[in-house]
């Protein structure tokens, strides 16, 4: 597609228990241009099932992603670098993993979404100081959001074991070709990921000195239920 700052491009792939497959794409532009030719290609494909660019604001999005679907759901997020044989390859691996469960009478569908992070915005932030989540400056990284709906609270555990079986293997293979990022981001995390280490131990030790500094008392780290904490 090339490069233009102003341009993101989000890939998602999506099955479900009664052998559905879906593709879609999330494209974003933040100058106010209809059609910018960074896009070219993607919009002009013939077999859209549906449709919804348009100039908006955050507002409109922000109430747009508020009308997701009821049922239960479990997250995770896998972090290794842009190369389309390993996103095919997370999306095979989704596919051994999730079709292998029991789905007679069952309502799952199951997600990657694929969001790229460039080196044109952690280079950025490398300039003027680096980042504290530890972010690769020196490729492309991306960042992958796995969504897991299910609809009867008893499959939790079958859904939570399978999601951590997708989580090794993944892991495991991005590892073994060299692509593996350490990277885990807060917001789409499995609750037993490694959010905190994941940002690099010069990283954990200044959020530990900032914490200790402003929150002597602890307050944010043993009083606040939930989440990830430092360890201090």
């Amino acid at each position: 597609m090339g490069a233009d700052d102003y341009a993101a491009f989000e890939s998602i792939y999506a099955f479900n228990s009664s052998g559905q497959t879906d593709l879609a794409a999330i494209l974003a532009y933040t100058k106010p241009v209809a059609y910018p030719p960074i896009f070219n290609g993607i919009q002009d494909v013939k077999s859209q099932l549906a449709n919804d660019l348009r100039f908006t604001n955050l507002s409109d999005l922000s109430t747009e992603a508020g009308n997701v679907s009821k049922g239960n759901y479990v997250w995770a997020h896998l972090s290794f670098s842009n190369n389309a044989t390993t996103l095919a390859k997370a999306n095979a691996i989704m596919q051994e993993v999730f079709t292998d469960l029991p789905t007679k009478g069952k309502n799952y569908t199951f997600t990657n979404v694929f969001q790229p992070i460039p080196r044109s915005i952690t280079s950025r932030s490398a300039a003027t100081g680096g980042n504290v989540l530890g972010l690769n400056a020196s490729e492309n990284i991306v960042w992958t959001n796995f969504v897991s709906q299910f609809w009867e609270p008893e499959d939790e555990g079958t859904i939570n074991a399978a999601t951590a079986r997708y989580i090794d293997r993944v892991n495991a293979y991005t590892k073994s070709v060299g692509q593996f990022q350490r990277s885990v981001y807060m917001g789409y995390a499995y609750p037993t990921q490694p959010v905190i280490e994941g940002y690099g131990r010069e990283n954990v030790d200044l959020l530990r000195e900032v914490s200790r500094r402003y929150d002597p008392q602890g307050v944010f780290q043993s009083l606040v239920p939930g989440g990830f904490k430092l360890g201090v």
